[in-house]
């Protein structure tokens, strides 16, 4: 089953459209965990309005420890086979999630899988590019000099990553992913 862990801090203004792009994902997931990070923006009661139409939304919430502790107390807290990250204010295009877990499927020993993006302008849609290095260059090599996924596209599998290598480590500020993508 899927999980989807949302760090939050303060995105009141932009959660409505990440959780109304999780009604038309095709695949539904079996919960969506959001760890509200101390917001003071009315984050958490957008929050808790979703949480009573949808059972499958859970929320934690707690005092500011930053983004590192969050990402690791949702990852402890879900309940999945696989985890997705998703930031609270993103939206996903309704196939991605079915997506990655047919991936997933199609090739169960991967331990971690990411996607390309679109970035909304406004009211535009600016089409990402797919780099020309992934096509050629080995990932091994490539995610020794830079994150070759984006943070919050990834879904990592479970049953292949080990619990202990599934953290996110402190030491590395503003670097936790490159980190944890290095080590999986």
């Amino acid at each position: 089953p899927l999980a989807i862990i949302s760090p939050v801090r303060d995105e009141a203004q932009f959660i409505r459209n990440t959780l109304n792009a999780m009604v038309v994902q095709t695949v539904r997931p079996r919960e969506w965990l959001f760890v509200d990070d101390g917001s003071t923006d009315g984050s958490l009661e957008v929050l808790q309005r979703y949480q009573n139409a949808d059972n499958r939304i859970r929320i934690v919430s707690r005092e500011n420890r930053g983004l590192i502790a969050t990402l690791n107390e949702g990852i402890t807290l879900a309940k999945g086979d696989l985890i997705a990250r998703m930031d609270a204010d993103d939206i996903s295009y309704p196939s991605r999630f079915s997506r990655q877990v047919a991936l997933f499927a199609r090739q169960p020993q991967l331990a971690i899988s990411g996607t390309g993006i679109d970035q909304l302008l406004g009211n535009r849609v600016v089409r990402g590019r797919p780099n020309p290095i992934y096509q050629t260059g080995d990932w091994h090599i490539l995610s020794m000099f830079f994150t070759i996924f984006l943070h919050s596209t990834v879904m990592y599998n479970r049953n292949v990553i080990p619990e202990d290598m599934l953290v996110y480590d402190a030491g590395y500020v503003h670097a936790e992913d490159f980190d944890l993508f290095g080590r999986i």
